[in-house]
Formats: structure tokens, C-alpha cells, sequence
């Protein structure tokens, strides 16, 4: 599974390559695929502990808290 999530974010269709992408993720298995990818990791402690979500680049306590993150320094 885990590899078919790598996958996923690599092959999303966005046309964006993964360094330049950043995933949002509330669950170690999420954290673990989105580095794996290369992707920058936003954390979401609304299912873990922030403890737990140490591994992610930034721990947010909500979505659209890193949404409204993520967005702010999205170049367009």
C-alpha cells in the first residue's frame, strides 16, 4: 500500500514535480509516503498527537490552518 501511495503523489496528474509540492497529512503512513516522494510534509494533529507527527517539516492543529500556510507561499 505504502508504495501505491508514492505513486500516487508522484503520478498525480499535477504536472508539478514533487520538491515543489507539499502534502498535508494526519497519519504516519501519509508522513512516511509524502517524504518518500519528496515532497515538503504539512502535519494535521487532528488524528495523532503533535509528538507523533515529528518527522513532518511543520505540525499544524488543523487543515485549513496549513492549508492557509501552504497557500501563502504558493508560487503561482
Amino acid at each position: 500500500r505504502r508504495r501505491q501511495r508514492q505513486r500516487g503523489i508522484r503520478d498525480g496528474g499535477l504536472g508539478v514535480p514533487p520538491p515543489r509540492c507539499a502534502a498535508v497529512e494526519d497519519s504516519l503512513a501519509g508522513l512516511e509516503s509524502a517524504r518518500a516522494a519528496g515532497c515538503a510534509v504539512l502535519a494535521v494533529a487532528t488524528s495523532l498527537p503533535s509528538e507523533k507527527l515529528r518527522q513532518a517539516d511543520l505540525v499544524f492543529d488543523s487543515t485549513p490552518a496549513a492549508l492557509d500556510w501552504a497557500l501563502s507561499k504558493a508560487v503561482y
